[in-house]
Formats: structure tokens, sequence, C-alpha cells
């Protein structure tokens, strides 16, 4: 037997970090055939092969699974699907009103001052 043990820091409120790993919850089911419940603020999910909860509080989001024989093989994929979906549900809002500067441009008008300075 294998186990995944993930805990990933956030800023989100509760019912918005619940709301992430329902999202979450929800691609791992259809990857990986999943079965999930909510009891209080930890989602309990399996399948053949497969127990494991995923934890939501104020302050971080913790993942535990325990592998079945045949799925520690696919250990690494299974963390690495993981790890993306948590990237991208706890990744912050995207402004679309706020201009960004790219980098390179950053990176040019501080030149610019420093060469007027």
């Amino acid at each position: 037997m294998s186990e995944i043990d993930i805990r990933r820091k956030h800023a989100l409120s509760l019912p918005k970090a619940r709301q992430a790993a329902e999202r979450i919850a929800k691609q791992l089911e259809c990857e990986f055939d999943l079965e999930y419940r909510w009891e209080g603020h930890a989602l309990h999910f399996r399948r053949a092969g497969v127990d494991g909860r995923l934890t939501v509080s104020t302050e971080e989001i913790h993942l535990r699974a325990n592998l079945g024989m045949m799925l520690s093989l696919l250990k690494g994929r299974i963390e690495g699907k993981v790890h993306e979906h948590l990237d991208e549900a706890l990744a912050p809002p995207r402004n679309v009103a706020a201009k960004k500067v790219k980098p390179a441009k950053r990176a040019a008008a501080a030149r610019t001052a420093r060469r007027k300075a």
C-alpha cells in the first residue's frame, strides 16, 4: 500500500475553499472514477484501490489517500494530477480589468529610469 499526503496553504474563505475542494473532487471523479461525499469539512472519496479524504480549513487543504497495490504503480501520475488541480483551484482570481506589465517591459522601464537618474 502506498500513501499520498498533500497539504496546500491557501488564502480563501472557508466557503470558497470548500468550493475549490468540490471542483477538485469533481475533476478527480471524472478522471479516476471516484465516489465522494462530504462529512462536515472533510470530503471522503473512494473507489476500488483508493480510499482517502480531503479536509478543508481556513488555512489549508489537506489531501490524504491510501492507494492499493495496483494503483501504487500510478502514484506519481495521480499525485501530479492532484497538484495540477490544486494549482488551478487555489489560484488567485484573475482580474481582467487590471493591466499587467510584462516582465520584459518592466525591466526595460527600470533600465531607462536608472539611465535618467
